[in-house]
This record gives structure tokens, C-alpha cells and sequence, in this order.
């Protein structure tokens, strides 16, 4: 699973989460250095914040899904009206807003 959020407190909890529900997990700060080493990066899921430094989670998420048919969630605490419908278009398969519960979360693997 990959997880890409500039918010050190989120990636040590869903690290935490996935790693306990038996998920081997990487983690990344920025969008921009998943992009610059998506080649050697395997996953069977994304987990994108919207907002970070550098290159967003839409623009992020359009070169996931260049690269591969994995899952991608959306994880952001933006509340722009438009983010949903943009996530949606770029093929975000579930989106939750921040804060999240856990079990939301676990829910959502499960449906996988």
C-alpha cells in the first residue's frame, strides 16, 4: 500500500492501521517523490491527500492511474466543493474526508 500525505501525525496513524490489518506499507511526504519513483514502485493501493507541497493529490493520482489499475482513495481535509467531482474524473475509487475514522477505513479495504 502506498500512502502520500505531507501530515506526519496521518501517515504514522495509517501506517499503523494498515501494517496491524496486514498491509506491507510505504509512505511518502510528497507527491512529487512518489512520481519521480513510481517505475520501481509496487502496490496493490493508493491513499492520496490532496493538498501538499509540490505536485497535488488530483495531478498525483492522473499518473497512479497512467501507471497502474490499483485502488486509489482520496484522504483530504480540503473542503472545496468541486475536489469530489475532480477526484471522480481523474478515477478516485472512494473518497473520505479528513478526519476519518478508522473503521470507515477498514470498511473500505474490506470491500476491495
Amino acid at each position: 500500500m502506498l500512502i502520500i500525505d505531507d501530515d506526519p501525525m496521518v501517515l504514522e496513524s495509517l501506517d499503523m492501521l494498515f501494517t496491524h490489518y496486514g498491509w506491507d506499507v510505504l509512505t511518502a511526504e510528497d507527491g512529487d517523490t512518489v512520481i519521480d519513483a513510481l517505475r520501481p514502485i509496487d502496490y496493490q493501493l493508493a491513499v492520496v491527500d490532496q493538498r501538499m507541497d509540490g505536485t497535488n493529490g488530483i495531478d498525483v493520482i492522473r499518473e497512479l492511474k497512467l501507471r497502474s489499475s490499483a485502488p486509489v482513495f482520496m484522504l483530504t481535509g480540503c473542503v472545496d466543493p468541486g475536489l469530489r467531482y475532480a477526484a471522480e474524473r481523474v478515477g478516485v475509487d472512494r473518497f473520505f474526508d479528513k478526519p476519518v475514522q478508522a473503521s470507515e477505513m477498514i470498511r473500505a479495504l474490506d470491500s476491495l
